[in-house]
């Protein structure tokens, strides 16, 4: 889980790896994903790597999760996205989306979010991640 957090009230904190450093967070989403990537044996193969939660899951008002998250676009791209995109730079596999409200639309149907922002200014034009 990629998320940066900045509200310690937030009941996920602990399960963030970059926790509220924008660029910790992208050390640590490539290590993982190259570190799945090195372990993958015949046995292994079929396993995928997932960066979750897309996008500014940990960025919920008060922090209670599922909440609304309003933010300006300006924040979103400099401190929420960067993770993101070093993991699917990096080879993640998957994207799992978040379980909020991103500026009114719910994140699991936002089509800003999902399809014009993730697969044209994330991603590579040659490298896109499925997302679930």
């Amino acid at each position: 889980m990629v998320d940066l957090v900045r509200d310690s009230r937030w009941g996920r904190v602990m399960e963030s790896i970059g926790g509220e450093d924008p660029y910790l967070g992208q050390v640590f989403a490539r290590a993982m994903i190259k570190a799945q990537k090195d372990i993958k044996t015949e046995k292994t193969k079929e396993m995928i790597s997932c960066v979750k939660h897309f996008a500014a899951y940990g960025a919920v008002e008060a922090g209670r999760d599922y909440n609304t998250v309003d933010m300006s676009q300006r924040e979103f791209r400099q401190y929420y996205l960067p993770a993101y995109k070093e993991a699917i730079d990096s080879g993640a596999e998957m994207i799992m989306t978040s379980f909020n409200i991103v500026n009114g639309i719910p994140a699991t149907v936002n089509k800003w979010l999902l399809k014009d922002l993730s697969l044209i200014h994330i991603s590579e034009p040659t490298r896109h991640a499925q997302i679930s």
